[in-house]
């Protein structure tokens, strides 16, 4: 993986978890002021988070993903420049 591939999943990954944000919070605005009662409005919020929990776990988890994807990656390249300078010498 290069250095513009790496910048590219970066910004795309901090574009989706702004999205993420962005939809979390407008929900709850959305929410907040719409003319329900206490109980119902209480247990739409409820909802909300219980989804927002459940996509931040999920962006968690692929973000580990691509986290032990690049260190077992820079893992390998390590391993082989170290027997590649051991054989030459």
């Amino acid at each position: 993986m290069n250095y513009d591939n790496q910048n590219q999943e970066q910004t795309g990954y901090g574009f989706a978890v702004g999205m993420l944000c962005g939809v979390a919070v407008g929900a709850a605005l959305g929410l907040l002021f719409a003319p329900t009662g206490g109980k119902e409005l209480r247990g739409k919020i409820g909802e909300q988070a219980r989804w927002l929990g459940n996509q931040s776990k999920d962006a968690y988890e692929s973000a580990r993903r691509t986290v032990n994807d690049a260190v077992s990656s820079g893992r390998d390249a390590f391993q082989k420049a170290r027997t590649d300078v051991g054989a030459e010498m």
